[in-house]
């Protein structure tokens, strides 16, 4: 990720090893380290308040910049404590499976980055940002249950508005606003009111949207994908087939038989 000069300072970096990589020398701040070999899944976090850093190792790894600020906000919202800070865990391994998984989501997505969208990465953000504040930071986030999720009226102008962005390129934030609620809480009232997370909600409609459009018209296959908000035909057909369990085409011939 390309993170501006002007934020650099102000974000801190969980960092993901994907591969193993071997024991190394670094230095922090003037002090020398020393960097234990590790596997995949560990984990290590720089304080980027602390910019003297060198580790001239190569390896394979995903890092994830996340603001202090947006922690403070995550943690506000939530009714925890506010994290100043973080041990670096630069000199030791930490296994992370949840950090591991999250940052083999985000290496996929990163794959085909023009099938993102706005929706998928902010949640993943979030996700992200909870996990490593209670993680690391001692932050116990409240559950805050909604109770009986999101009201009808609610409910209906988010639906209608992710309905007319169906490529997903509408904010968490902008959502979380029409309910007047933060972004954590909108999401758990979400999920709770449909069964479903906001982006797999609208990932969902758009492969129904296609179904009706592959059965009901002669639509060419990579149209209807644009119709449908999905980046081009072969974005289409992953999807489908991961969630319908055959490719749009094969589909399209069984409603003819």
């Amino acid at each position: 990720m390309i993170v501006p000069a002007a934020m650099a300072a102000d974000m801190f970096v969980p960092i993901v090893h994907m591969a193993r990589r071997p024991a190394c020398n670094a230095f922090l701040d003037g002090k020398h380290i020393h960097r234990p070999a590790t596997t995949a899944g560990t984990v290590a976090i720089r304080d980027r308040r602390i910019p003297s850093y060198t580790d001239s190792t190569i390896v394979d790894n995903v890092s994830f910049y996340i603001s202090f600020a947006d922690l403070a906000r995550l943690v506000e919202q939530a009714g925890g404590r506010r994290v100043d800070a973080f041990p670096h865990l630069l000199d030791r391994a930490q296994d992370d499976p949840i950090l591991y998984m999250l940052a083999r989501t985000s290496e996929a997505a990163m794959d085909y980055p023009s099938e993102v969208s706005s929706l998928f990465l902010d949640q993943l953000y979030n996700t992200v940002c909870a996990h490593v504040a209670a993680t690391y930071g001692g932050v116990d986030l409240p559950a805050h249950p909604s109770r009986g999720g999101l009201p009808a009226r609610q409910e209906a102008r988010v639906r209608d508005l992710l309905l007319t962005n169906l490529r997903g390129d509408v904010s968490l934030a902008r959502l979380a606003a029409l309910c007047d609620l933060s972004e954590r809480h909108f999401s758990r009232a979400f999920k709770q009111s449909v069964g479903a997370s906001p982006h797999r909600w609208l990932l969902l409609k758009r492969i129904e949207h296609a179904q009706a459009l592959l059965k009901g018209s002669n639509m060419a296959i990579s149209q209807i994908a644009l119709d449908c908000g999905f980046a081009g035909q072969s974005h289409l057909g992953r999807v489908f087939t991961k969630v319908i369990g055959i490719s749009p085409g094969a589909w399209r011939r069984a409603q003819k038989n």
